[in-house]
């Protein structure tokens, strides 16, 4: 048998992931934007379930806000802050963790 990064790495870890409840998404079979690789239709879907009452344009100016933490030069500090506020708008819905939010994993995606 041949190993390899995906035989070794790869495939293993996101099997895991899959086991702790992940859901893979082919990249083949999706669209994100590629400047911060995010899935834009998993994101909105989401933000709305876990802040109710949010209009479209609310969680445009919030799918925004998030953008540019991650454009921040303070290796990763900035969106780890939005990450865990949940003081207005939330990334992650603590108080009911299983219920609300929702965990994917992918293969290796380009970065831009």
């Amino acid at each position: 048998m041949v190993f390899n990064e995906d035989s070794r790495v790869k495939i293993p870890s996101i099997l895991h992931l899959m086991q702790l409840g992940y859901e893979y998404l082919s990249l083949k079979n999706n669209e994100w934007d590629v400047n911060t690789n995010i899935f834009t239709e998993i994101f909105n879907k989401q933000i709305a379930a876990i802040n109710p009452g949010l209009s479209e344009s609310e969680i445009k100016r919030f799918y925004d806000e998030v953008s540019l933490s991650l454009e921040n030069e303070d290796l990763g500090r900035a969106f780890y802050n939005k990450l865990i506020d949940q003081s207005a708008k939330k990334l992650i819905d603590f108080d009911n963790f299983e219920e609300n939010n929702s965990f994917h994993v992918v293969t290796e995606g380009s970065v831009q």
